[in-house]
C-alpha cells in the first residue's frame, strides 16, 4: 500500500507490487547518484581549498608514524650509527639511492606540489579580462569503442546549455561505427578525417588532430579542450574552463583526471597503476605550473587540456612523435606560452587488461625519448637503479652475513621517502574513491593499504617498459580497449 498526495491536498492509496516498488527505490536511488554527481567536484574542492593546512599535517603525522614503525618493528639487517655521519654501507646506499631519487624531475615533488596553495576558486573570484568566440570539445576516437563514445556524450546536451559559444566535435579517423549511428546528437559535428590528408609527419591521433585544426580555422578568440573518447567532463569542468578563458592570461590549462569512471577497483593492480597518474597530476604535473607557468621539461597529458586557437595554430600536431601530447607541450613551453592549471576533475576507465597497460607505457616512453629533451632523458636514469637497489636488498637480507650500518641521516632520508608514498596513497587513493561514490570507509582503508604496497610493484613494471621501450620502441599506436 502507499500513499500519495495530490496537488489539491487530496490522499490517495493504492497497491503497488514489487515490482512496482523496486522502480520506486531505483528512481529515487538515481535521482540521489544525479544529485551526488552534480556536487562532486564542488565538495571535493572545497576540501581541497585547505591543501596547505591538511597535507602538512598529514605528512608530519605520517613521518612519526613511519618512523616509530620501520625504527621498532621494521630495521631487517640495518643498523642504525647515531654516533657517525659515513660508515662503509653508507657510499654503496648513497650511489644507488641518489641517482633515482634525484633523477625524478622535482625530487619530493610531490611533497612539494600537494602542499603548495591550490586555490582552486582563484579564476572564479577574478574579474574578466579576455573575451572568446567559441570553446570547442574535440572528442578523437578510431570509433573501435562505440559504447565509451556514448557513455562521454551522455551529459553534452547539459552542457550546451552553460553557455552558446560552446561547440561540440567528434573526431573520426574511421567511418561511422554502425554502434553510433543514430546515437549522435544533431548538435554534434562529426568531422571525419579523408582517406587523401596526408600531412608530412603526423600520423594517428596526431594526424586527426592536425586535420581538425586546419578544418576549424581557429583564431585566438577560439578555445579547444582535448578529451580523449573515454574522457568524461562535467558542468564544473566545463565552467571552469570558461573562467580559466576569460578571467586568466594563461594560454594552456590542465587539469587533474580521474580513473574512476567505468571499472573502478576492478583490478587492484591496474586500478594502483592509474592511482599513481593522480599523485603526478597533483604534485609534479601541477607544481611547475604554479611555480613558473610551464611544464616541467614538456610534461603534459593529451587529454583535459584547454588550448588557445593561437597556440594550436602556432604550434601545429604535425608530428611523429608517439607522445603528440608531450612534444606538442614541450614546443608550446619552449616558445614562451604561458601554462595554467585547471582546478577542476575529469574521469576516465583505466586500462582493463595489462597487454593495454604495457603497451600505452612504452608508447609514452618512447615518445617521450624520441623528443630529445635532456631532462626528460635524464628522468630514465632512476630506472635501472631502482633494479639495483631491489637486488641489494636481496643480497643484504638473504646472502651478507653481516647487517648494514647506516648513520642516522641515512635512515631519516629513507623515512622520508616512505613519508611522501604514504601520504601519496591515502590522499590520491581517497580523493578517488570519495569522488566515486558508494565505497565504504573501511574499503577506503583497504585500498590504502592496497595502493601503498602495490604501487612499487607498479613502478618496477613502468622501470622495464622504460628499459623496453628504448631497446625495442614501438611503432604503432596502440589504442586501448575500454571497460
Amino acid at each position: 500500500m502507499a500513499a500519495i498526495t495530490t496537488s489539491n491536498g487530496t490522499t490517495l492509496t493504492h497497491n503497488i507490487s514489487p515490482l512496482g516498488k523496486h522502480i520506486l527505490l531505483a528512481g529515487s536511488d538515481s535521482h540521489k547518484r544525479r544529485k551526488f554527481e552534480d556536487q562532486r567536484s564542488e565538495s571535493l574542492f572545497r576540501v581541497l581549498e585547505y591543501n596547505w593546512i591538511i597535507c602538512p599535517i598529514g605528512l608530519t603525522i605520517c613521518f612519526f608514524l613511519s618512523y616509530f614503525l620501520i625504527s621498532r618493528y621494521l630495521l631487517i639487517r640495518t643498523v642504525i650509527d647515531y654516533s657517525s655521519w659515513w660508515t662503509s654501507d653508507t657510499l654503496v646506499c648513497v650511489l644507488i639511492g641518489a641517482p633515482a631519487h634525484l633523477s625524478q624531475v622535482f625530487p619530493f615533488g610531490y611533497t612539494l606540489g600537494v602542499c603548495w596553495p591550490i586555490n582552486p576558486f582563484e579564476y572564479r573570484e577574478k574579474p574578466q579580462t579576455r573575451t572568446f568566440k567559441s570553446l570547442r570539445l574535440f572528442l578523437v576516437t578510431r570509433g573501435d569503442n562505440a559504447q565509451t563514445v556514448l557513455n562521454t556524450i551522455a551529459n553534452w546536451d547539459e552542457l550546451r546549455h552553460i553557455d552558446s559559444r560552446i561547440r561540440f566535435h567528434i573526431i573520426l579517423d574511421n567511418s561511422l561505427p554502425h554502434a553510433l549511428v543514430g546515437h549522435i546528437p544533431d548538435f554534434v559535428e562529426i568531422l571525419f578525417v579523408l582517406p587523401s590528408f596526408k600531412p608530412p609527419k603526423a600520423l594517428y591521433k596526431a594526424r586527426a588532430l592536425e586535420y581538425a585544426r586546419l578544418g576549424q580555422s581557429l583564431g585566438p578568440e577560439d578555445w579547444v579542450l582535448h578529451l580523449d573518447e573515454e574522457t568524461t567532463v562535467d558542468a564544473y569542468a566545463v565552467k571552469a574552463c570558461l573562467n580559466f578563458i576569460e578571467r586568466g592570461d594563461r594560454h594552456f590549462g590542465m587539469g587533474t583526471i580521474f580513473y574512476n569512471s567505468k571499472g573502478h577497483w576492478r583490478n587492484p593492480f591496474l586500478t594502483v597503476g592509474e592511482i599513481g597518474r593522480i599523485t603526478a597530476d597533483f604534485g609534479h604535473f601541477r607544481l611547475p605550473f604554479k611555480l613558473h607557468a610551464r611544464p616541467a621539461s614538456g610534461w603534459v597529458h593529451g587529454s583535459f587540456i584547454l588550448i588557445n586557437g593561437q597556440v594550436e595554430n602556432d604550434i601545429g600536431w604535425d608530428t611523429d612523435c608517439l607522445a603528440e601530447d608531450f612534444w606538442f607541450g614541450l614546443r608550446a613551453a619552449n616558445k614562451g606560452y604561458k601554462f595554467g592549471w585547471l582546478d577542476a576533475i575529469a574521469r576516465e576507465q583505466p586500462p582493463r587488461s595489462m597487454k593495454d597497460v604495457c603497451a600505452q607505457r612504452k608508447r609514452w616512453f618512447a615518445g617521450i625519448w624520441s623528443c630529445h629533451e635532456p631532462v626528460a632523458r635524464w628522468s630514465y636514469v632512476g630506472c635501472p637503479f631502482y633494479f639495483v637497489g631491489i637486488f641489494h636488498s636481496i643480497y643484504i637480507l638473504f646472502i651478507r652475513e653481516n647487517p648494514i650500518v647506516i648513520p642516522r641521516w641515512v635512515f631519516v632520508w629513507g623515512v622520508i621517502c616512505c613519508t611522501e608514498g604514504l601520504w601519496a596513497a591515502i590522499t590520491s587513493t581517497i580523493a578517488q574513491d570519495v569522488d566515486a561514490g558508494g565505497i565504504s570507509i573501511w574499503q577506503m582503508v583497504g585500498h590504502v593499504i592496497m595502493t601503498f604496497f602495490l604501487n612499487p610493484l607498479f613502478n618496477l613494471l613502468e622501470c622495464a617498459l622504460v628499459i623496453e621501450a628504448l631497446l625495442f620502441p614501438p611503432k604503432k599506436f596502440h589504442v586501448v580497449k575500454k571497460v
